[in-house]
């Protein structure tokens, strides 16, 4: 019985816990967006120059097939990190930027597949109507994205924020429920 108790409070702190991590990041995804995206930027481009390094040497010790590709493809992510890091905020908005576009572009060929495939339906079915309509709302998706990357990486960090808000407001709820019903 005092073995149950101890791993049900051992449970529910974990449950408080992540509800509290999950609302702390939301809150600082949604009270500092700008700084959110600096700091992601800094992370990646530290990520590119130890996976750059990494590379490297793996390639040099032949641990790899192809070494000239792996030093080639080592010493890009070494270069791209430590031109990263070497401007975090200027590279934020040019890095954004680029993963921005990559993903608009990705978001206007699937919208494009699917209202190709979509036409190519039998007509009035469901899955036509949800295959052009799914299509049509990625093409604008992709529009928005390409035509405002800056703008539209920080709404992501918003609607991610407020995501991680909502969900960890209601772990806690959800923590405070099953307490309430342990202790009676």
């Amino acid at each position: 019985m005092e073995n149950q108790k101890a791993s049900s409070s051992i449970l529910m702190k974990l449950i408080f816990f992540k509800g509290f991590v999950l609302l702390l990041t939301g809150m600082v995804l949604v009270f500092f967006p700008e700084a959110t995206l600096t700091t992601l930027i800094i992370v990646i481009g530290i990520y590119w120059f130890v996976d750059g390094v990494s590379t490297v040497v793996r390639a040099v010790k032949g641990r790899e097939t192809s070494s000239s590709w792996g030093i080639f493809s080592g010493v890009l992510g070494i270069v791209a990190g430590i031109f990263i890091l070497s401007k975090p905020y200027l590279n934020a908005v040019f890095t954004t930027t680029f993963f921005m576009w990559l993903i608009g572009f990705s978001a206007l060929i699937y919208g494009t597949s699917g209202l190709i495939s979509g036409f190519k339906l039998p007509k009035h079915t469901v899955v036509r109507s949800t295959m052009i309509f799914g299509g049509v709302i990625s093409i604008i998706f992709g529009i928005a994205l390409i035509s405002s990357p800056y703008f539209s990486a920080l709404t992501i960090i918003y609607v991610i924020g407020f995501i991680a808000i909502i969900g960890g407001l209601s772990i806690l709820f959800l923590g405070w429920g099953l307490k309430k019903r342990m202790m009676q």
